[in-house]
């Protein structure tokens, strides 16, 4: 249900979402073709979310590809954890399910500031 809610915010917001369950589906995914923002659900079972932030901001290959980071607004310390890895945006699931295609937004024109000379 989380991914559809996502995916209708994003496809409204004329944003495509490529879907991946892991950290190799996902670099399978990112090999596809550009991106524009990466979404972390920090919540997903068998994955260190916040060990995912900080290996995708480490990676030169997705440098100025912003990460966008949630997770449910009782998990102050994962949230944090994200934002220390270095998540671009950490936000509550709730604001991920609802605005999903303004936050995307948002981050990508931040990390654009940042990259401009």
């Amino acid at each position: 249900m989380l991914r559809t809610r996502l995916e209708e915010g994003l496809k409204l917001g004329g944003l495509p979402l490529r879907a991946a369950a892991g950290p190799v589906r996902l670099r399978e995914a990112i090999a596809e073709g550009p991106v524009a923002c990466v979404i972390v659900d920090l919540e997903v079972a068998g994955v260190d979310g916040p060990a995912l932030v900080a290996e995708l901001t480490g990676d030169p290959s997705l440098a100025g590809v912003p990460v966008l980071a949630f997770a449910g607004h009782t998990e102050a310390e994962l949230l944090d954890r994200a934002r220390a890895a270095g998540a671009d945006r950490v936000v509550a699931r709730g604001q991920a399910v609802l605005h999903p295609a303004r936050l995307v937004e948002e981050v990508r024109r931040e990390a654009r500031a940042r990259a401009a000379p």
